[in-house]
């Protein structure tokens, strides 16, 4: 085994074994981290990388909305699923019009709902 899998092993194992709070924030980080690779490319000769880039992001917006339970909180998780609409509608919005300028709308909600994140598994890991 060489240094690169034995790195991605313990990648992989460190996820498996992290609390759902990290694991979201993961998401999130994965999430603008595509879409901020996608928003630097040139759409024009770049469309592949660029389509790539978005649809990435947007599985993962997919995949948080619709593991979004209302149980514990039916007011958020609806807040939530609307904001996450508003992310996967700029996405395809991006891809339709061959534009990263839709992008920008999707990256703020998405950063700024990370930060909330973070002060939700701050507040956990001191409690």
């Amino acid at each position: 085994m060489n240094n690169r899998d034995i790195a991605s092993t313990y990648k992989q194992a460190a996820i498996e074994s992290a609390p759902p709070i990290k694991i979201v924030r993961l998401l999130y980080e994965g999430a603008i981290r595509n879409l901020e690779r996608a928003r630097r490319l040139d759409v024009d000769t770049e469309m592949v990388a660029f389509t790539d880039l978005v649809l990435k992001a947007d599985a993962i917006i997919s995949e948080l909305r619709l593991c979004l339970d209302p149980e514990p909180n039916p007011a958020v998780a609806e807040q939530l699923t609307g904001l996450y609409l508003f992310c996967e509608g700029e996405l395809t919005r991006a891809l339709g019009e061959e534009d990263a300028g839709p992008l920008v709308g999707a990256i703020n909600v998405l950063r700024t709902l990370l930060d909330a994140w973070k002060q939700v598994e701050v507040a956990s890991e001191a409690a």
